[in-house]
C-alpha cells in the first residue's frame, strides 16, 4: 500500500514538473513572439502605414491571369512595390514563428533545403495505393478573420492591433492573394492544426501523409484500406478546418497503374512522365532544326498563348525550355544522361554551337565516362567533331567562328570541340579512330570508342605544326583529310595566327617576369633558361609548354587567349583556311569498321 501511494505521488509530482516546464516554455514563446512583432512594427512603421493607406485607396494591387494546366485561368493579385516590401518582411517575421510539421513540403525552408516537390513525391514511392486530394479554392478560403484570429491566438499571441494590421496587409478582397510573398507562409500557418490532424489520421489508417500547398497525398501498402471510412473522416477534418475538397481532383491510384504525386511518377522511383520528356525533346529538335525564331513561334502556337510571352517569344521560349531541363535535372539528378544530353544540346543551340563557359567540361576528353563519350562522339544534328591538343585552341576557334558568323560566313558549320590534352593523346586517339593496325593500348582505347563512333559524323584533328614529331606522324598516316596542321609551312602554332605586335603588347602589359626555378617540370625549366640565354633579345615570342614568352616575360596561354578574344578588333581571317578545309573534306568514309583487340592476333 505504501509503495502504491509513493508511486502515485511521485508520478503526480513528475507530471506537475512537466506541466510547469511546458508553461514556462509557452511563456518564453509568448515573450519571443511579442518582442519580435513589436520590433518589427517599430522598425517598419512608416512603410507599413504607407502600404495600409494604398490598400485602403485600392492602389496596392494589380491583377493578371495565367493559364492553368487544365485550360482554365488563375487570377493573380500582384502587390505594388511598397506592399511587396512589407509582405516580404512579414514573411521573414512569420517564418521565425512557424515550425512546419514533417508532412509539409511546400514553401518550407528546411535546414538542409531538401523539402520540395521531388522530396514530397519521394515519400510515396513503391506503394500499393496512392490517394491524391485537392483543397478547393485553397487561398480564397483564407480570409481576414481567419488570419487575424490565427495571429492573436496561441502559439503566436501577437498584439491585437498589430495582428489587425498584418491581416490588413496580407489579405485583399477578403482573400489570401495568390502572388503576394506573405501568402505561402500564412497558408501553412492556417493549416498547422489540419496537418497535425491528418498526420494522426494517416497513422490510424497506416498511411503516409504529405501536403504540398493545396495538394494532399496519402499512400499505403495496405491494399485492403477501408476507403469509405477513410474518406468520411478525411472530409470531416477538412471541413472542420474551414476548407472543402475538390471532388473532381480526388484520385485513388493502384500500383498496377501509373501513380502520380504532384505531377511526378512514383511507381518505382520518382520520375518524369514520358509526355514531359517528349516535349523537351521536341522543343530541342525544333530549336536545332528550325532555329530559335521559328521554334518559338511553333511552340507558342501549340502550347502557350499567354500575353506575357507575346513581347519577346524567343527569350520566353529559351527561358521555358531551360526551366523544363532544370526541372528534369532536379527530378532525375544532374548525373542522369537524359539531363546531361538535354542541357548540352540546349547550350549548343542557343550559343550557335559556341558555348564559351558553361559546358567546357564536356570539351575535355574523358574516355572512362560513358556519358561523355556518347555526348562527344555520337551524331547530333549533323554537327562536326574537332579534336584539339589543348583548351586554348578551342577558345580561339570559337572566337574565329563568331567573327565569321558576324559576317554571315560559315553559318552552316556546327562544330563540337574536344581537347585531348597534348600531342601523345592526339596520336593515340587518331589511331583509335582512323587506323586499323595499332598497338595494344590504342586497340583498348578503340574498344571504348567504337560503340560511339558514327559513320554519319565527320571527325577532324587540329594541331600546331611546331613539333617535328607531329608532322612526321601525320604525314605518314595515309589519312590526309583527317587532320589540319596550323601554319604548316612555317612550323607555326595557333598563337602565330595573330599579329605579333598584339601578342607582344599583351605580354608587356599582363605578363610577369620569367622565373625558371618556379616551374614544376624540369624540361620546361631548361627551356625557359635556354630562352633567357638565347632568345630574350629577339623581337619575337615563343611557345614553351603552357606559356608564351617574349623578352624576359611570360604569360599562360589560357590568360593570353582571354585577352585576345576579349579584343573586338582582332582579325581572325587566317582561320578561314581551316573552316574551308572542313567543308571541303569529309572523314566519315575513312572510319574503319569495328575492330576488337582479338583482331590484331588473327
Amino acid at each position: 500500500m505504501f509503495f502504491k501511494n509513493f508511486l502515485r505521488n511521485t508520478t503526480k509530482h513528475v507530471l506537475n514538473l512537466f506541466k510547469k516546464k511546458k508553461n514556462y516554455e509557452n511563456i518564453l514563446i509568448d515573450e519571443f513572439h511579442n518582442r519580435e512583432s513589436k520590433i518589427f512594427y517599430k522598425n517598419n512603421k512608416k512603410i507599413i502605414e504607407l502600404s495600409l493607406s494604398n490598400i485602403r485607396n485600392n492602389k496596392a494591387y494589380f491583377h493578371k491571369e495565367i493559364s492553368k494546366k487544365n485550360g482554365g485561368k488563375r487570377r493573380l493579385s500582384i502587390p505594388d512595390s511598397y506592399t511587396k516590401v512589407v509582405q516580404k518582411k512579414i514573411n521573414i517575421l512569420l517564418t521565425k514563428f512557424y515550425h512546419a510539421p514533417k508532412s509539409v513540403y511546400a514553401f518550407v525552408k528546411s535546414s538542409d533545403n531538401k523539402k520540395n516537390i521531388v522530396t514530397n513525391a519521394y515519400m510515396h514511392i513503391n506503394k500499393k495505393i496512392v490517394i491524391n486530394v485537392d483543397i478547393e479554392n485553397f487561398f480564397n478560403s483564407i480570409n481576414f478573420g481567419r488570419v487575424r484570429g490565427l495571429l492573436m491566438s496561441y502559439p503566436y499571441n501577437i498584439d491585437k492591433d498589430l495582428a489587425t494590421k498584418i491581416a490588413q496587409l496580407t489579405i485583399f478582397n477578403n482573400q489570401l492573394p495568390q502572388g503576394a510573398p506573405s501568402s505561402p507562409v500564412i497558408s501553412n500557418m492556417i493549416c498547422y492544426k489540419l496537418d497535425k490532424q491528418l498526420m494522426h489520421l494517416a497513422k490510424e489508417y497506416r498511411c503516409m501523409y504529405t501536403r504540398y500547398a493545396d495538394d494532399i497525398t496519402f499512400s499505403t501498402n495496405d491494399k485492403y484500406l477501408n476507403q469509405k471510412a477513410f474518406f468520411k473522416e478525411l472530409n470531416k477534418k477538412i471541413n472542420e478546418n474551414g476548407f472543402s475538397l475538390n471532388s473532381s481532383k480526388t484520385r485513388v491510384q493502384k500500383y498496377c497503374h501509373s501513380q502520380i504525386v504532384t505531377g511526378l511518377k512514383v511507381n518505382e522511383k520518382v520520375n518524369l512522365s514520358k509526355k514531359y520528356i517528349r516535349q523537351i525533346r521536341s522543343m530541342l529538335h525544333s530549336l536545332h532544326k528550325d532555329g530559335l525564331a521559328e521554334a518559338s513561334v511553333k511552340h507558342f502556337k501549340l502550347y502557350n498563348i499567354d500575353e506575357k510571352y507575346s513581347k519577346d517569344k524567343e527569350k520566353s521560349f529559351k527561358r521555358i525550355l531551360r526551366g523544363k531541363i532544370d526541372f528534369m535535372g532536379m527530378v532525375l539528378g544532374k548525373e542522369d544522361y537524359k539531363y546531361k544530353k538535354s542541357i548540352y544540346l540546349f547550350y549548343l543551340a542557343t550559343n550557335n554551337y559556341l558555348p564559351l563557359n558553361y559546358y567546357q567540361k564536356l570539351e575535355k576528353m574523358n574516355s572512362e565516362d560513358e556519358d561523355f563519350l556518347k555526348l562527344s562522339l555520337q551524331e547530333m544534328y549533323s554537327s562536326i567533331v574537332v579534336f584539339t591538343e589543348g583548351e586554348t585552341d578551342i577558345t580561339y576557334l570559337k572566337a574565329a567562328l563568331n567573327f565569321f558568323h558576324s559576317k554571315d560566313k560559315f553559318l552552316e558549320l556546327k562544330i563540337r570541340f574536344v581537347s585531348l590534352g597534348g600531342f601523345p593523346e592526339v596520336i593515340k586517339y587518331h589511331k583509335a579512330i582512323f587506323l586499323t593496325k595499332n598497338d595494344n593500348v590504342t586497340l583498348e582505347l578503340r574498344e571504348k570508342l567504337s560503340p560511339y563512333l558514327n559513320k554519319s559524323v565527320n571527325y577532324y584533328f587540329l594541331l600546331d605544326a611546331d613539333d617535328p614529331d607531329i608532322k612526321n606522324y601525320f604525314n605518314k598516316t595515309y589519312v590526309p583529310n583527317s587532320f589540319y596542321l596550323i601554319m604548316e609551312k612555317t612550323d607555326g602554332y595557333i598563337e602565330k595566327c595573330f599579329q605579333k605586335e598584339l601578342i607582344k603588347d599583351i605580354i608587356n602589359k599582363h605578363g610577369y617576369k620569367i622565373e625558371p626555378e618556379k616551374s614544376t617540370k624540369q624540361k620546361v625549366t631548361n627551356q625557359l633558361l635556354n630562352h633567357l640565354r638565347n632568345n630574350s633579345k629577339k623581337d619575337d615570342f615563343f611557345s614553351i609548354d603552357s606559356y608564351i614568352v617574349y623578352a624576359e616575360k611570360q604569360i599562360f596561354k589560357t590568360i593570353l587567349a582571354k585577352y585576345i578574344c576579349d579584343n573586338k578588333e582582332v582579325d581572325y581571317s587566317v582561320f578561314k583556311d581551316f573552316f574551308d578545309f572542313i567543308i571541303k573534306n569529309k572523314t566519315n568514309n575513312l572510319i574503319p569498321t569495328k575492330l576488337s583487340i582479338d583482331d590484331e592476333y588473327k
